[in-house]
């Protein structure tokens, strides 16, 4: 799999954790990707590694989210898309110096 569609588990509202280790070879996630999962907690990027491309509304509105893991994962990024990490009212910290491929990103 190299693209995530849009709406990608969005609106999970039980989903308290997921496993995105099998993902390993996606290059681009669509808009609303894990979008308003308001339980869920924790997310691994760790095996994100190829990703090129977030579209809009990454994690947002994921009002429980408290830790992102191995954001490392997210190095290769050069586009994201506005909404990321919106409303996200329960994450503490989030260190993205990690993104220093970014040559883009949307603002709304």
């Amino acid at each position: 799999v190299k693209c995530i569609g849009d709406f990608f588990l969005s609106f999970c509202s039980s989903l308290v954790s997921v496993d995105l280790s099998a993902l390993a070879s996606v290059e681009s996630i669509g808009k609303d990707f894990l979008h308003e999962c308001s339980l869920l907690e924790i997310v691994d990027f760790g095996s994100f590694e190829k990703i090129i491309c977030i579209k809009n509304s990454f994690l947002s509105f994921c009002t429980s989210l408290k830790t992102i893991s191995n954001i490392s994962g997210l190095r290769n990024v050069k586009y994201i898309g506005d909404a990321f990490l919106a409303c996200c009212i329960s994450l503490v910290s989030v260190d993205l110096t990690v993104l220093k491929s970014v040559e883009r990103i949307d603002g709304s």
